[in-house]
């Protein structure tokens, strides 16, 4: 097996088939019994859910070098109606060689004859005659080229259930006059037969010659009339479903790319939602789907390289497409030869009603995906003419958007590498997510509207449009009169006394803050529940619609630390709808109230084994984060492990395999100056067992004044020691990238809500963000680089009996600059100071003792007052949302945005 597929087997034990599946030479030694000896297979195709299923679409090639299309999965062996389901199936499959099981194991092997959601593939296969099958995905499409009675045709098996709307999307747009294939006769079991299009796809042709071609007949489609009643498309205007999905996907593979999936798809979300723009589209459109007719791939030597027609034209085509051979802004579509256009797009199972940039996104993501565009590149250079070719022909973009929407699509096709199982797919996905991420960033970072066209990153692909594009003649396709969006309007000032407007400010530097309107209703800070009162503790905003909140009796002080009175977890929602969705899906005692529905006891359907966690002998409640995670603690012998205390952190069970992982490696570097990870059956569950590490944390020792400065000091010295040893540890090879776009992104993730609701003024983050942004970005030729805690302070940081200093939380590490937990540990020495928490001559000792012991190198000393800026940013956006500490959070960002003399701390 190749190492990717072994460590994706390593960490999913619930799928003890998985390994077989990916293992072809092995699942046919296994199971390969109907298809004979001295064969081979092949994985083509893999859907993966963690925990539930892989399924694999194999091409078997038997002795005879005959290859017939088939699929496996593997599920957990308890699943054994699933298993059940698939026997059934191979039973009633009375053309292929049905189905092999190891019910056991939770294997299944079956031959596409026998896919119980695609019973097409049998109707046609029963009654073909020469037929080439092209493309197989079980479960969801199956695809070949067969000999029709009017010459040969393209049939595709869908599920019988989705066929119609895949009918309806080609009908929709060739009746717009996008040029495609005519639909054939159309089969109650999921069968769609359309006329085969002779020639070759234009990805197949090296050169981007007509690439301003298919630019002009997209803006064709973008302006045609939507009819009533279109259907949506595969890109809707709101795009979080999809991206939340993909975040899922890449996780469930690439753990270690999971955290940069969720700041991409955070940040392209933060762009593009409350777009408007709508238009008939493609859907997924890309090189391979447009077919060149035969005719025009003859190459003339007098086009060639600054012929009459432009640089590199003529290396894709001799025969140039006129005016009657493209479709016109009007949507009609001229025929050349015999009827077939010069360029037919194909595949229009996607089609329908979405935002017009849809189609260019899609495009240039699966030209990046390929490998014909570097990951780096943006879109405008990717392309290139078909980019021209749409202006030409009255097409609009908005390029801030385009970029937010390409990151999305890459985001999206972040995980073929692996569906294609490709070697090497682990690294591919990461690679395709950071390229998503580092676009979707600077997409958050550039003007809201209307700024200039970037600039190409060298050469263009061709001479731009091909001659005789027509060009339309009204508005540009979603865009209101043709004209590209303009910035708003700034408001009118706020009243005396009311907090300022979250307005839009045109500015690089918050470009990413989400200026949508006020939501109606915001963030209580009180909550009256019968005779109980509840008062907002600490929030974490999910966007500006929705956030997990943390609410403690009245009286009750949850910033004491873990001896205050347990906290009552809860979630607010703008929307009435979705809350009463999450209260339907929540079990009891959860309730709603207002806006907000009250989790108390760990009520979380998220989190399935809280509840049993919290039934066990000595346990408490210390944290709660519907949905996310909730920390619980342990005295006496609950969990078997004898007397004493430990912590059970419970997290959604798709983290618990990586987690556990990563405790191995922190705990390697740093012995049990860490917690230990007392069971690792519970991990895919998302039950994670800590040992307790012990002590007073140095928030504790500096705020108690009956505790001696030398403590104090030596707990701050000693602290510095163990970051120290944390920073210079070889990083563990799955340990992800933390650059400064994830640190703004993060900052950002805070401040947009925060100005949402009113609670930040906005220009005073714009200069404040600005001003972060310049420093973080200037960054070192060799960067002082190290394995980070990446959420440190002294509530993380513990002082033992012994003198030694623990350290908790250490799920959130990453490779980055070590100047952000310094700057972290710094800042927060004086946040406690501005608290009221440590005196000022405490958190001087405090600081000093941790400078002593950290290496004097420049490259961290030079780089903290940026990360410290950052920090407070961050923090100030944080403590907004806490009540009690709401003019902290004032004076934070006053200190950024308009610093009073002198540096951030170092």
């Amino acid at each position: 097996m190749r190492p990717d597929d072994n460590r994706l087997a390593a960490a999913d034990p619930a799928l003890p088939g998985l390994a077989t599946v990916l293992d072809p030479a092995a699942l046919l030694a296994r199971l390969g019994g109907p298809w004979g000896s001295g064969g081979s297979a092949e994985v083509t195709y893999l859907r993966y859910k963690p925990g539930t299923s892989l399924v694999a679409g194999l091409r078997i090639t038997d002795d005879g070098g005959r290859s017939r299309q088939a699929f496996a999965v593997a599920y957990r062996p308890v699943a054994v109606e699933k298993i059940a389901k698939v026997v059934r199936a191979g039973e009633r499959d009375d053309v292929g060689r049905g189905t092999a099981v190891d019910r056991a194991a939770g294997l299944a092997l079956g031959e596409a004859t026998a896919d119980r959601h695609l019973p097409g593939v049998r109707a046609v296969l029963a009654g073909a005659g020469a037929l080439v099958p092209l493309v197989y995905k079980p479960g969801r499409r199956w695809v070949a080229v067969a000999d029709g009675d009017g010459g040969r045709v393209l049939v595709k098996v869908h599920r019988p259930a989705a066929a119609a709307a895949h009918v309806a999307a080609h009908r929709l747009l060739a009746g717009a006059g996008l040029p495609t294939a005519d639909l054939g006769r159309v089969s109650g079991r999921g069968v769609v037969r359309t006329a085969f299009v002779p020639g070759t796809p234009l990805d197949l042709l090296g050169e981007a010659g007509l690439w301003g071609t298919v630019g002009g007949i997209l803006a064709a489609l973008h302006a045609a009339p939507v009819p009533p009643g279109a259907p949506a498309g595969s890109a809707p205007a709101d795009p979080t479903a999809a991206l939340a999905s993909a975040v899922v996907a890449v996780r469930a593979i690439v753990p270690a790319a999971g955290e940069r999936a969720r700041c991409a798809a955070a940040a392209a979300r933060q762009v593009l939602t409350g777009r408007a723009a709508v238009a008939l589209v493609h859907g997924d459109l890309s090189a391979d789907q447009v077919i060149v007719r035969p005719d025009l791939l003859i190459v003339r030597p007098d086009l060639l390289d600054g012929g009459p027609a432009g640089p590199g034209a003529g290396s894709v085509t001799g025969v140039r497409p006129t005016d009657a051979e493209v479709v016109g802004a009007a949507g009609g579509a001229a025929r050349a030869g015999a009827g077939q256009a010069p360029l037919t797009l194909v595949d229009l199972d996607r089609g329908g009603v979405a935002d017009p940039l849809t189609d260019l996104a899609s495009w240039s993501a699966a030209e990046v995906v390929a490998g014909r565009a570097p990951a780096a590149a943006d879109p405008a250079e990717v392309l290139g003419p078909l980019l021209d070719g749409y202006r030409a022909a009255g097409g609009r973009v908005d390029h801030r958007a385009l970029a937010a929407r390409t990151a999305a699509a890459l985001l999206q096709r972040a995980t073929e590498p692996f569906r294609r199982h490709e070697r090497g797919w682990s690294d591919r996905v990461s690679e395709l997510v950071g390229a998503a991420h580092r676009l979707a960033v600077t997409a958050a970072a550039r003007p809201t509207a209307g700024g200039p066209r970037p600039a190409r990153l060298g050469g263009a692909r061709g001479a731009g449009p091909a001659a005789g594009v027509t060009r339309g003649a009204g508005p540009g396709p979603g865009v209101a009169g043709g004209a590209e969006p303009a910035p708003p309007a700034a408001p009118a000032p706020a009243a005396p006394g009311e907090p300022a407007a979250a307005v839009p400010v045109d500015r690089a530097a918050t470009a990413p803050i989400d200026h949508v309107a006020p939501a109606p209703g915001r963030l209580p800070d009180e909550i009256v529940d019968g005779e109980h009162r509840y008062t907002l503790v600490r929030t974490w905003p999910r966007g500006s619609d929705h956030a997990l909140v943390e609410l403690a009796p009245a009286g009750a002080d949850a910033d004491a630390g873990v001896d205050a009175r347990p906290p009552v977890a809860g979630q607010w929602f703008a929307d009435p709808a979705a809350l009463d969705r999450a209260a339907a899906a929540a079990p009891t005692p959860a309730r709603p109230l207002g806006r907000v529905l009250l989790q108390p006891a760990g009520a979380d359907a998220r989190l399935p084994a809280l509840a049993a966690v919290l039934a066990l002998p000595g346990a408490r409640l210390v944290a709660h984060r519907p949905g996310r995670r909730a920390v619980v603690r342990v005295t006496g012998p609950g969990t078997g492990t004898g007397p004493g205390t430990e912590f059970v952190k419970v997290v959604r069970p798709s983290r618990g395999p990586a987690m556990a992982r990563r405790a191995g490696y922190v705990r390697a570097v740093l012995g049990d100056a860490v917690p230990e990870l007392l069971d690792h059956r519970g991990a895919a569950r998302g039950v994670l067992r800590w040992s307790d590490v012990g002590g007073s944390t140095l928030l504790a020792v500096g705020a108690d004044p009956a505790r001696p400065l030398a403590e104090l000091r030596a707990g701050w010295a000693a602290a510095g020691h163990l970051v120290t040893a944390l920073h210079a540890a070889d990083p563990d090879p799955d340990l992800a990238r933390h650059d400064v776009e994830e640190e703004l992104t993060a900052v950002t993730a805070w401040l947009g809500p925060a100005v949402h609701h009113g609670l930040l003024d906005p220009g005073r983050v714009a200069t404040a963000r600005d001003a972060v942004a310049a420093a973080l970005r200037a960054v070192p030729d060799r960067p002082l680089l190290g394995v980070l805690h990446r959420d440190l302070h002294d509530k993380q940081l513990l002082l033992r009996p012994d003198g030694t200093v623990g350290m908790i939380d250490v799920d959130t590490l990453a490779v980055g600059e070590r100047a952000l937990d310094v700057a972290n540990l710094l800042v927060h020495l004086d946040l406690r100071r501005r608290q009221g928490l440590l005196s000022p001559a405490r958190a001087a000792a405090a600081r000093a003792a941790l400078r002593a012991v950290l290496p004097a190198d420049p490259r961290l000393w030079d780089r903290v007052p940026a990360y410290a800026a950052a920090t407070r940013l961050r923090l100030a956006g944080v403590y907004a949302f806490r009540p009690r500490w709401r003019r902290l959070a004032h004076d934070l960002l006053g200190l950024v945005a308009a610093p009073a003399g002198g540096a951030p701390p170092r």
